[in-house]
């Protein structure tokens, strides 16, 4: 094979033969790891925040795309292999129910992940110049925040700060609205990262996070929700809260992510109706629930990551985070 070769990585459970396999790759093939694939810290750093530029360039599309997993959350990421197809797409898995998220088609190999990595014939002259195209796109294109609303600007500093204290004892769990997004823009966590992305919505979010803290007592496990899908998935909490679970909430008074998406936020009017704007008091509900609450202004970064670190891993907690 002389063609060009990408890897990626969808949503994934843990797999350290794989993590393995990519490890020996990473120098000569370029690597794309989604934030819920469990390899998040193999291949390029950075490419999903670079491709928030909207800049479609066709040299970074593979003649041979190699996927594996489950769904990507890159919307950027699907329009460019939507819009500059690879003259090839070849998706590995176990089974054969996987979507077309890129409109390619693509060629199910029903096999074992690690052996046809191990097996593929890639390039004889392993050649580093589209890996050394999509570096130079991330180094070109860095995360701009300055161009955000403040609200935004915020929040994403706030998650990307605290994702860097998170260790490989630590679990993360992401809501499925902007929270995941942030945390797939900052491009680093040593901590496993979930989301309930693949299905629509909102949908509980926060059950599964207290489903998994349950699974795991030996971990910190760490959840980062949005208000209105934390109102939305509130019952989850009726149950008994397992002691090593931290709820952490962006409170900025609606479901913001429809000031990001372009189509509501052109039409002022629609916001009332999808954004659905709230004024709910936390404390009430932690109150209701026999939980600890306490709260911060999202500015508050270095106070507010303290006090979660420090805080004892033996007692729930719910951190409300609310937008200046």
């Amino acid at each position: 094979l002389n063609e060009s070769v990408l890897i990626l990585i969808g949503q994934h459970e843990v797999s350290e033969d794989l993590s393995k396999q990519l490890k020996n790759l990473e120098d000569q093939i370029p690597i794309l790891a989604d934030i819920c694939s469990q390899q998040f810290q193999l291949g390029l750093s950075g490419w999903d925040a670079a491709l928030l530029s909207n800049k479609q360039d066709a040299s970074l599309v593979p003649d041979v795309l190699i996927t594996m997993g489950m769904a990507t959350i890159s919307k950027p990421l699907k329009s460019l292999f939507r819009t500059y197809k690879p003259k090839r797409h070849i998706h590995v898995c176990t089974s054969t129910e996987v979507g077309d998220p890129f409109q390619t088609k693509p060629e199910i190999v029903q096999y074992d992940e690690v052996n046809f990595l191990k097996e593929f014939k890639f390039p004889r002259k392993p050649s580093n110049s589209l890996k050394s195209k999509w570096e130079q796109f991330i180094s070109k294109n860095p995360i701009d925040i300055h161009s955000w609303t403040v609200n935004f600007q915020q929040e994403f500093r706030w998650v990307s700060t605290f994702m860097k204290y998170l260790s490989e004892q630590d679990v993360l769990h992401l809501g499925n609205s902007m929270a995941v997004r942030y945390g797939s823009w900052t491009g680093s966590c040593d901590a496993p990262v979930y989301s309930n992305r693949g299905i629509s919505g909102i949908d509980g979010c926060l059950s599964t996070a207290v489903g998994f803290a349950k699974s795991c007592e030996e971990k910190t496990v760490y959840l980062i929700i949005g208000d209105i899908s934390a109102i939305y998935d509130a019952h989850g909490l009726w149950t008994d809260i397992p002691s090593n679970l931290k709820i952490i909430i962006l409170n900025n008074k609606g479901g913001k992510i429809f000031d990001w998406i372009k189509g509501p936020n052109d039409y002022p009017p629609l916001k009332k109706y999808i954004q659905t704007p709230q004024d709910k008091d936390f404390s009430r509900l932690a109150a209701f629930y026999g939980i600890p609450h306490m709260r911060f202004s999202i500015s508050e970064i270095d106070t507010s990551i303290n006090t979660i670190l420090d805080s004892d891993n033996k007692k729930a907690m719910l951190i409300e985070l609310y937008s200046d």
